[in-house]
């Protein structure tokens, strides 16, 4: 009878635990995408419809392809293009990023419950896994981010070369992190959206409104836009008074969400993003808690700039007082609050000494250069050489034409950007010590917690080898359930929780991690 139990606990576990994607994004291995065509010169029309698209005012034009996924040939042909922008344009070879739609053609046609899927070429990233390494690093902070997994990809059964395979964000993506895909889901514009207000006083037209949308791209409710909520949260952040700012922010936004998005952003020194940049991000309005949720977006710029050397670049690599936050209102006003100043440093704090601690980081990056390196190699179509990829992931550099300096290896980044984090937490009065003695313990005391985000109402936990006091918190630090815990328990079972982002305090006598729990 106790095997009967524990077989149809292992049946019902697996079954809470499944997931759209669970296939394909499965990390383990590398995986194989062929993209086969009737038509031999598929290369050369896949790059004239993209280029029309991006210079001529053009139409995004789908392809019609045959494609086969890990041995398995889809019934109905699937819908390819090329994407992207600078990924395109300064690509120098043939190997472009591609969008795959899987139902472009027939309308009930999924793969592994998905409708499209992206396949990047890591431009300007040699290691070819910083996109992972981001990505990754906010799924354990409990952001809901995009899953990576990797393909060999062929087209017309040629190599062209490995691809990071990168979950589509759209009502898929919202239907399973949010349990929601009603509401507003928008893109930055590539140019810039800094979340400004560009009129004076309310908007009266719906030319107005246009005006503070200000090219964001809906993506959901295309055919009857109504952007209320948008326009109301662009008052919050740009017409509140610094006493009204922290309360209507908190009521329409995912504050403490954001804040652990920016740390890992500007920890990984991405310049490229809203704080900078004013792009690469999402914005959806989750109509199950009326507020806002930032999404992150595209990092293969990520932990490659330090510009000591490059005096116009100066400032760029401070994670407070930066002067590129006055372009940036919603980061601005955080910082410029004591209180969410705080906050945010001690978010860096909590990061760096869990994801980004050196043991955890190295560990990862180590493990994922032996996981493709032998497809790297024999990727002829890549914009780098096989020294290139080699150094990129210890003290080498390269160079890419596209920006002023040399990219660092991410392991030579990441050992002069921490120490400069902790010098600057130390400067603020942050306790937050990542040295040699705490990183053994670091080592000694990692914790793994899955699924998460969470709806089984059952949480596992692995990589314990001591007894631990585990503490659920919701998100004003208010202890809800303590749970004393031996190596050998894999479980704990979770309360019937509201919908939210909670957190969960791992103690032993030496050493504590906070992890963010999503519950959806």
């Amino acid at each position: 009878m106790k095997r009967y139990v524990i077989i149809m606990l292992c049946i019902i576990t697996s079954t809470l635990f499944a997931q759209d994607g669970k296939k394909l994004f499965d990390d383990s291995f590398v995986h194989k995408i062929e993209i086969n065509s009737s038509q031999d010169n598929i290369y050369d029309l896949l790059y004239e419809d993209h280029e029309n698209y991006l210079f001529n005012n053009g139409q995004k034009i789908y392809r019609e392809v045959k494609i086969i996924i890990d041995g398995k040939e889809l019934d109905s042909n699937v819908g390819v293009r090329f994407k992207g922008e600078t990924s395109f344009s300064q690509t120098l070879g043939q190997k472009k990023p591609i969008k795959i739609d899987i139902n472009k053609f027939n309308d009930d046609q999924k793969y592994d419950d998905l409708k499209k899927f992206n396949l990047h070429n890591a431009r300007s990233d040699p290691s070819m896994i910083r996109d992972k390494i981001a990505y990754d690093i906010m799924r354990e902070q409990g952001i809901a981010a995009p899953r990576v997994s990797f393909a060999r990809v062929y087209l017309n059964d040629q190599y062209w070369g490995l691809y990071s395979i990168v979950e589509q964000i759209d009502k898929t993506f919202l239907k399973y992190y949010f349990k929601d895909k009603k509401g507003n889901l928008y893109k930055s514009p590539t140019t810039s959206q800094f979340l400004t207000w560009n009129i004076t006083g309310q908007p009266q037209t719906s030319a107005d409104t246009m005006s503070l949308v200000n090219g964001m791209l809906l993506k959901t409710n295309e055919k009857n836009p109504k952007y209320n909520r948008f326009v109301t949260f662009l008052d919050a952040i740009n017409n509140s008074t610094d006493d009204e700012f922290m309360q209507r922010i908190e009521s329409q936004f995912e504050l403490d969400q954001f804040l652990t998005v920016l740390a890992v952003d500007l920890m990984l020194l991405d310049v490229d993003k809203y704080w900078q940049a004013g792009k690469n991000y999402y914005m959806y309005e989750n109509t199950l808690t009326n507020k806002t949720v930032w999404i992150p977006w595209d990092y293969n710029l990520c932990m490659n700039y330090i510009f000591d050397n490059v005096p116009d670049y100066v400032g760029y690599k401070k994670i407070i007082d930066n002067p590129k936050f006055e372009n940036s209102p919603l980061v601005s006003r955080i910082l410029s609050n004591s209180i969410l100043r705080a906050k945010y440093l001690n978010k860096v704090c909590q990061i760096l000494n869990s994801s980004l601690n050196t043991v955890s980081l190295y560990g990862k990056l180590d493990k994922l250069k032996a996981l493709i390196s032998d497809h790297v190699y024999e990727d002829q179509k890549k914009d780098c050489t096989n020294k290139d990829f080699d150094e990129a992931y210890g003290n080498g550099s390269y160079y890419d034409i596209s920006l002023p300096n040399k990219i660092l290896g991410l392991k030579s980044f990441w050992n002069k950007r921490s120490e400069y984090i902790q010098e600057i937490l130390d400067a603020n009065n942050i306790e937050c010590s990542t040295r040699t003695e705490d990183l053994i313990n670091e080592k000694r005391f990692q914790i793994t917690v899955f699924p998460n985000p969470n709806s089984s109402g059952r949480l596992h936990i692995s990589k314990r080898k001591e007894n631990c006091k585990v503490i659920l918190m919701n998100s004003l630090g208010i202890t809800l359930k303590l749970w004393d815990l031996k190596p050998t328990d894999e479980y704990i079972p979770l309360m019937e929780l509201p919908n939210g982002i909670y957190l969960l305090k791992f103690e032993t006598d030496l050493y504590q991690i906070t992890q963010r729990l999503i519950i959806n």
